[in-house]
C-alpha cells in the first residue's frame, strides 16, 4: 500500500543492483505527498545514492564530466536524448557524500537545475561543497519555471545548447547577481 496509485521507479545501487524503489502520485491532488521513496535501508542511504549513476557511469568516466539535476524523470529525460551522464541526489539536496562520489570519477560536474528560486539556491548549496573539495562546478541556468524534464519535451534544442555552454559558478553567480534588482536579489542570496 506504501506505493499505491503510484508510478514505481527502481533506484539501483552505484554497482547495479536494485536497492530501493520510488513513487511518484498518478494523482493530482496537493493534499499527496508527489514522491515517496523506499524506507532508508543498510543497502539504501539517500544522502550517498545518486539516482541514475550505475546507468550514467561509463558516461561520465568516458566523458570526465557529469550533469547532476534535481529529480528522477529529469535524468531519465536527459538520457533519452542521449545525455547519458545525467545523475540526481535521491529526494534530498545534494550531500557531501554525493559530492565524493562524483569526485572520485570527474572534477567537472554540471550543476542544471530548476529555473527558479529553488533551483539557484540549491546551486549556490551545492556548488559551496564541490568548492570545498577543491572544484569549481559549471551552471547551466534554465529559464523561469523550467526544469531539466519540461525542457526535453518543449525545447529540447533550446536545453542542449544551454548544456554545450555552462558557465564557471563564479561568473554565472556575479552575471546573476547583475541581472537581479535588489528585492529579488533577497531570495537568491
Amino acid at each position: 500500500e506504501f506505493f499505491a496509485e503510484r508510478l514505481i521507479i527502481p533506484i539501483f545501487s552505484h554497482s547495479g543492483k536494485v536497492i530501493a524503489f520510488a513513487g511518484r502520485t498518478l494523482k493530482n491532488d496537493s493534499s499527496l505527498t508527489k514522491y515517496v521513496n523506499s524506507p532508508e535501508s543498510s543497502l539504501f542511504k539517500k544522502n550517498s545514492t545518486l539516482y541514475g549513476f550505475y546507468q550514467a557511469r561509463e558516461t561520465i568516466l568516458k566523458e570526465k564530466r557529469v550533469v547532476i539535476v534535481e529529480g528522477y524523470f529529469d535524468v531519465i529525460s536527459l538520457h533519452q536524448i542521449g545525455v547519458k551522464n545525467t545523475v540526481a541526489p535521491m529526494g534530498t539536496s545534494l550531500t557531501e557524500n554525493h559530492v565524493k562520489i562524483v569526485k572520485r570519477y570527474t572534477e567537472n560536474p554540471i550543476l542544471m537545475f530548476d529555473g527558479d528560486s529553488a533551483g539557484r539556491k540549491a546551486a549556490i548549496r551545492s556548488s559551496g561543497l564541490f568548492l570545498q573539495r577543491g572544484i569549481e562546478p559549471l551552471v547551466v541556468q534554465l529559464p523561469q519555471g523550467e526544469d531539466p524534464d519540461s525542457m526535453v519535451r518543449e525545447k529540447e534544442s533550446s536545453l542542449k545548447e544551454l548544456l554545450a555552454f555552462p558557465q564557471d559558478f563564479i561568473n554565472w553567480v556575479v552575471e546573476k547577481l547583475k541581472s537581479l534588482n535588489e528585492v529579488e536579489k533577497i531570495p537568491f542570496l
